[in-house]
């Protein structure tokens, strides 16, 4: 699955100059696992020093969830390895404070439903959540096997995040069937934190 800095840096592209070219950054890449959520970091260095600091690629970090489940067999009762289904990343926005939330899905999913997100406290019903705690993406890009739907991570949407315990994902697939599937908040707040320093 693609990076969000890489999808973001799309959003946003560095200026170039005419005048005189960087050579090929170097990138350095770093990871660290915050229970099931993963910071990833890529530090860019230029080969050459400039004037123009425009042209220096900036450092970008993300923090990304692998949603994976198990499928039963119908015919054999096995249960099969946990294969992916979905991820979430979450990356700010080059030369912005913007954060966006990513969702990368199967393609064969009902694109004007978009997918939903629910958080929750224990013992609350995940149809029962409003406001910050229910939070919608809609998607904005499709390729041969899958999609991509975004929105902007507000102080109010992260702060519901991080006093929940429980996450849904739910969206419908082309024969218009819901599926929900639990995202694991172990490790979220941990791992924004780090992310967002």
């Amino acid at each position: 699955m693609c990076y969000v800095y890489a999808i973001l840096a799309c959003m946003s592209p560095l200026s170039v100059s005419a005048k005189e070219p960087v050579k090929p950054a170097v990138p350095i890449k770093t990871s660290v696992t915050y229970g099931d959520w993963v910071v990833r970091c890529r530090e860019s260095k230029p080969q050459q020093e400039t004037d123009n600091t425009s042209e220096v690629p900036a450092d970008v970090c993300e923090m990304t969830h692998a949603i994976r489940f198990s499928v039963k067999d119908a015919k054999t009762g096995k249960v099969g390895k946990p294969t992916l289904f979905a991820q979430i990343a979450i990356g700010r926005v080059p030369k912005t404070d913007t954060i966006k939330v990513v969702i990368q899905s199967p393609a064969a999913v009902w694109l004007r439903d978009g997918v939903e997100l629910r958080f929750s406290s224990e013992g609350r019903k995940f149809e029962d959540v409003t406001g910050a705690y229910f939070q919608k993406a809609s998607f904005f890009r499709c390729v041969t096997n899958w999609c991509l739907a975004d929105y902007d991570l507000n102080d109010a949407k992260l702060q519901a995040i991080k006093g929940s315990k429980l996450g849904q994902l739910s969206l419908i697939d082309t024969q218009r069937r819901t599926i929900k599937v639990p995202i694991s908040l172990r490790g979220f707040a941990e791992a924004y934190d780090a992310f967002a320093h």
